[in-house]
């Protein structure tokens, strides 16, 4: 189920080590994709610009896979959305390798 595709994911994330941004740049970036939508992405996404930077994009992105792809199927256009309108191809690239990271990772799990 997707609750334990998750739960395997979120335990396989805690033993990575990714440069983790602070813990106020951690919920503002949490807030943004809470509240993001189609009719304020332009406003979001200039926020969520201010706050990365490239030693944060592996965050970013497992956030993005782990916590929000995973979870929020309806809001994946809108993902899509924020994330093309940063124009930033390396945040892009560690989306995608986080992705695939985690697909392996419950390929290999032996709990599904």
């Amino acid at each position: 189920t997707q609750s334990t595709w998750a739960d395997i994911l979120i335990a396989a994330a805690e033993k990575r080590t990714l440069d983790w941004p602070s813990a106020a740049v951690q919920d503002r970036i949490h807030f943004i994709f809470n509240n993001v939508s189609n009719a304020n992405l332009m406003e979001k996404s200039a926020e969520l610009t201010s706050l990365i930077t490239n030693d944060i994009f592996p965050f970013v992105a497992q956030y993005m896979v782990v916590k929000r792809a995973c979870h929020e199927a309806n809001f994946h256009a809108v993902y899509v959305a924020l994330i093309d309108s940063l124009g930033l191809p390396p945040l892009n690239h560690a989306i995608v390798s986080a992705s695939y990271e985690n697909i392996q990772i419950l390929l290999n799990s032996q709990k599904i």
